[in-house]
C-alpha cells in the first residue's frame, strides 16, 4: 500500500502514562521504529511534544478513549497535524493486544492513510462545550430526584439550564470560566467566548417551538455554527445519534438501535423535544402525537428530536427563521395521499379522473 505520511507516530494513551510509536519510511522504503513511554503529566507531555519534533513526525493519531485524549491533543495542537480516531474503527486484530503494539497498529494505520480522523471543535467551541455542560451538571446535581417542573419555567429547567443561582455565576465558578479571565458578563461570557457563537445563530434557533436562548446555547456549543462539514443533514442526524441503526445480515435487519453519538447533543435535543411536544397549535406537537400513538412516547421524543436537529440544520445553512407548518399539516398531507390514491384506483380501472374542488356555500337567508 502507499505511504502516505513518512514519518508519523501512533499514541496509546492511558490515565496515568502514554505510549508513543513512530515510524519513520526511509527512502528506500525501510521501516524504522521508535517507541517511548511518557507519563500524563505536563512536563512529560511537553517532552513527548520534543521528541517529536526532533524525530521529524508531522503527523500523529490517537485513540478517543475516555477523556484521557483530551490533554494530550491540548498541548499538540498547533504544532502537529493531529488525528483522534473512533476507538472502534481501529481495532486491532487479535493476537495485538498490548500497549506497544497497539500504538504501533495506530502508526502504522495512518502512515497508509486508513485513519479517518473525529470531528474535534476548536479551541473557543470546546471552550464553550465546558461551560454548558458544566453548567447542565450544576442543574442535574442540584435536584438528582426531583422531575422536572411544568410551565414556563420547567422550558428552561429541562434543558439543564433553570434558575440556579450557581448557574448565574458560572463563569466564576467554573475553572476557567469567562469570569476567571475578567469577564462577568454572564454565565457563558458572552462579550468573549460566546461571541464565536455568533448571537444571530442564537437568535434563529429562538424562533423554533421548544428552544429557548439557553438552549440554542447549548446546541450551537455542540455543533457549532459552520455546519458545511456535514454533507447533509441526515450525516449530522447519524453523527448525533439521533437516527435509527443500520444493521442487516443476510437481508434481515438486526436492530434499529440509535448509536451513543453525542451523548450532551442527544441529551438536550431529547428535552427539547419534550417541551415542544407540549406547545399548541404546532407542526411539532402534531408530530409527537402522530408518532406516540403508533410506537410509544419513548420513541415519539427521539423522532421529534431527530425532526427538531434536521430543522436546526436547515435554519443555519441557510440562515432564516423556522416556518411553522401548522397542526393540520399532516391531516392535510393525508387528504392528499387519499385523493392520490383514490385516483390511481380509479385510472386503473380505465376511468379519466379530473378533481374539482367543492364550491363554497352560500349563505342562508334569514
Amino acid at each position: 500500500m502507499q505511504v502516505l505520511y513518512p514519518c508519523c507516530c501512533g499514541l496509546d494513551i492511558h490515565k496515568k502514562f502514554v505510549v508513543a510509536c513512530v515510524l519513520t519510511t526511509a527512502d528506500d522504503g525501510q521501516v524504522r521504529k521508535a517507541t517511548r513511554t511518557f507519563s500524563t503529566m505536563t512536563d512529560d507531555l511537553l517532552a513527548l511534544l520534543d521528541w517529536l519534533g526532533g524525530v521529524g513526525c508531522t503527523h500523529v493519531a490517537m485513540e478517543s478513549t475516555s477523556s484521557y485524549w483530551r490533554p494530550v491533543y491540548n498541548l499538540l495542537e498547533g504544532q502537529l497535524a493531529l488525528l483522534v480516531a473512533n476507538a472502534y474503527h481501529i481495532k486491532a486484530v487479535p493476537g495485538r493486544k498490548t500497549d506497544v503494539k497497539d500504538a504501533e497498529w495506530i502508526a502504522d494505520l495512518l502512515r497508509h492513510g486508513l485513519i479517518r480522523g473525529s470531528f474535534i471543535p476548536s479551541p473557543e467551541q470546546r471552550h464553550l462545550r465546558d461551560l454548558t455542560r458544566y453548567r447542565t451538571h450544576l442543574i442535574e446535581e442540584r435536584a438528582p430526584d426531583q422531575p422536572p417542573p411544568g410551565g414556563a419555567g420547567g422550558r428552561e429547567y429541562q434543558v439543564g439550564i433553570g434558575g440556579d443561582g450557581r448557574a448565574r455565576r458560572l463563569g466564576a465558578r467554573h475553572p476557567g470560566g469567562a469570569a476567571s479571565r475578567g469577564d462577568r458578563s454572564g454565565p457563558a461570557g458572552r462579550t468573549g467566548a460566546w461571541a464565536v457563537a455568533d448571537q444571530a445563530a442564537v437568535e434563529l434557533l429562538d424562533t423554533v417551538p421548544g428552544i429557548s436562548t439557553r438552549a440554542a446555547e447549548v446546541l450551537l456549543a455542540e455543533l457549532g455554527t459552520d455546519l458545511r462539514r456535514f454533507p447533509d443533514a441526515q450525516h449530522l442526524a447519524s453523527w448525533a445519534g439521533m437516527c435509527p441503526g443500520n444493521a442487516e445480515s443476510g437481508g434481515k435487519r438486526l436492530s434499529g438501535k440509535t448509536r451513543k453519538g453525542n451523548p450532551a447533543l442527544r441529551q438536550a435535543l431529547i428535552q427539547i423535544a419534550h417541551v415542544a411536544s407540549k406547545t399548541k397549535d404546532t407542526y411539532l406537537a402534531a408530530q409527537y402525537r402522530r408518532i406516540a400513538a403508533r410506537r410509544g412516547k419513548k420513541r415519539a421524543l427521539v423522532a421529534l428530536g431527530h425532526t427538531i436537529l434536521v430543522m436546526v440544520y436547515h435554519i443555519l445553512t441557510r440562515r432564516q427563521p423556522y416556518h411553522e407548518l401548522g397542526v393540520a399539516y399532516f391531516d392535510q398531507l393525508e387528504r392528499q395521499r387519499v385523493e392520490q390514491r383514490l385516483v390511481r384506483r380509479l385510472e386503473r380501472l380505465g376511468y379519466t379522473v379530473s378533481l374539482q374542488a367543492p364550491a363554497p356555500e352560500s349563505p342562508v337567508a334569514a
